[in-house]
């Protein structure tokens, strides 16, 4: 009897154990998810603004400094999409990962001094 009992409360033990989901790894639990939005070019005015991964943010509410006001910034190894209008969605838009002292200066990416609306940056390093 005490054989079939502890078959039993094994059986019962096993059934019953919580099983966790995967988890990301340890280093990209404790990155915090940040970039760095400037309202002058070369790094002036800077403000760290943290973000969601893979989540669009407009510039209004809270974060309306930004809108229309970003003239230089640092993804600090993120990719970053950003948007001339909201929602992240038809407007025209371009790809950052990494830092530029000036979007006026960057190439074909000048037209998007002071113009920026919307964002979406995500950590490409662990996925």
């Amino acid at each position: 009897m005490k054989f079939t009992n502890a078959i039993v409360a094994t059986a019962l033990l096993a059934s019953s154990s919580v099983v966790a989901g995967p988890t990301p790894p340890i280093a990209a639990r404790q990155i915090k998810q940040e970039i760095s939005l400037c309202l002058q070019k070369d790094f002036v005015d800077c403000h760290d603004l943290a973000f969601n991964d893979s989540e669009c943010m407009n510039f209004y509410a809270g974060v309306s400094i930004f809108n229309d006001a970003i003239s230089s910034y640092d993804t600090k190894g993120f990719e970053c999409h950003f948007w001339y209008d909201l929602n992240c969605g038809e407007s025209a838009t371009f790809m950052a990962n990494g830092r530029s002292a000036s979007i006026y200066d960057d190439g074909s990416n000048y037209l998007f001094d002071d113009k920026i609306s919307s964002m979406m940056c995500r950590n490409v390093q662990f996925k």
